[in-house]
């Protein structure tokens, strides 16, 4: 009987922390992976009050992070009421609410997250693998866009370096260095140079904090120098190729005065959406992006290509000022930063978590905006209103 009890209660926690196994794995590589979470996640509310009945609302109510996304929804459902143009995604946000909401805390131990991590890393490399080299499908006909993707495996891979410097299992400690190992794998093999750009420095800064503050023994020095080894013989073909070549080649070509390149197609978007901003600083220009963008062009203010396929700026803080007014940038800015003030240093494990993926998103918000895709919008935010949580919870203990 006991031993049947122990089997209902794992798969209960099973089923309660699904849906963050999902968002590492499943939500990027189906179509619908969205609507499936919001299955998922119902499912694990449900299970979650069972089991622990109000006790765990009283609980995570308690976050002061959650009430900033109950407060998004709130305004997206006023928007979608009175027809307003809406720059959040109700589904969405309401997935980061209701998760956050019945998620037990005592479930998110660095136990499961590294589990969960290591098998995010795992889905990606073989993915990428799968796509590129079996099926030989070029990056720009990718069924997935490459530069979400790659940012969203950036987040994979800084929290598999946390739990690396963290954890004190063995097993659990070689698990995480291979997730890092393959994730840095997996963002080479995209080929994306935001991506690179935004993970190798944050993966360099958090070694470097972590020594810093806690020291490292000979193994973890070990462990480093050999992961470090084999990243950077596996990697730097593509880095020399991908990040310095093709950049020098680009912009060499657009000094030359030719701006049809994937860096003067950038500039020129951000000029554009600089110069909408100048013109509209509060109101924006909401959805109005295309044919805005192409006056700009007949006016001879920026360079004469074809915009029309662009549905943003290819800079989040440009992209949002433009589109939503500088109050709306204002505001974004104050969710991604205030709070960092506000962790609880003495937990190092969720308070460098935390500056990690604001690293990974402010980093990578300069050459994409990663907020306007569903899947990286769930992600970033359900991390941000669980580790906030997590951490605080930590504080009051």
């Amino acid at each position: 009987m006991l031993k049947d009890n122990i089997i209902i209660e794992r798969s209960a926690n099973f089923l309660i922390i699904l849906p963050i196994l999902w968002i590492f794995t499943g939500l990027f590589y189906f179509k619908n992976g969205d609507k499936i979470l919001v299955v998922l996640t119902l499912i694990s509310a449900l299970i979650s009050f069972i089991i622990y009945r109000s006790g765990v609302l009283k609980e995570n109510l308690k976050n002061q992070y959650l009430w900033v996304m109950l407060f998004l929804l709130i305004l997206s459902l006023f928007f979608d009421v009175f027809n307003i143009v809406n720059p959040l995604n109700i589904r969405s946000i309401s997935i980061v609410c209701v998760l956050a909401i019945f998620m037990p805390y005592r479930l998110l131990s660095k136990k499961i997250l590294s589990l969960i991590i290591f098998s995010g890393s795992l889905c990606s490399l073989l993915y990428i693998i799968h796509i590129t080299f079996i099926l030989k499908i070029p990056r720009a006909l990718w069924p997935i866009n490459a530069i979400p993707y790659s940012t969203y495996i950036c987040v994979i891979g800084v929290l598999a370096l946390i739990n690396f410097l963290f954890i004190k299992n063995k097993i659990l400690k070689t698990l995480s260095l291979v997730a890092v190992i393959f994730s840095i794998a997996a963002v080479m093999l995209s080929e994306t140079r935001g991506a690179m750009i935004a993970l190798l420095p944050t993966l360099l800064a958090i070694a470097l904090y972590y020594t810093y503050t806690n020291g490292c023994s000979k193994k973890t020095w070990s462990y480093i120098l050999i992961g470090s080894l084999l990243i950077i013989g596996g990697s730097f073909h593509i880095l020399k190729d991908r990040l310095y070549d093709a950049t020098a080649h680009e912009i060499a070509t657009f000094n030359s005065g030719n701006e049809n390149t994937s860096i003067g197609i950038r500039l020129n978007l951000w000029k554009a959406g600089l110069i909408l901003i100048k013109e509209s600083p509060f109101h924006g220009i909401a959805n109005n992006m295309k044919d805005d963008v192409q006056q700009l062009v007949n006016q001879h203010k920026i360079y004469n290509n074809d915009y029309s396929i662009f549905s943003h700026f290819h800079n989040q803080y440009i992209d949002v000022a433009a589109k939503w007014g500088l109050q709306s940038l204002a505001f974004l800015l104050l969710i991604l930063l205030v709070p960092l003030f506000r962790l609880n240093k003495t937990n190092s494990y969720t308070s460098i978590s935390f500056i990690s993926i604001t690293s990974i998103l402010m980093i990578a918000g300069l050459t994409d905006p990663p907020l306007i895709n569903k899947q990286l919008f769930i992600m970033f935010f359900s991390l941000f209103t669980l580790i906030y949580g997590l951490n605080k919870k930590s504080e009051s203990n």
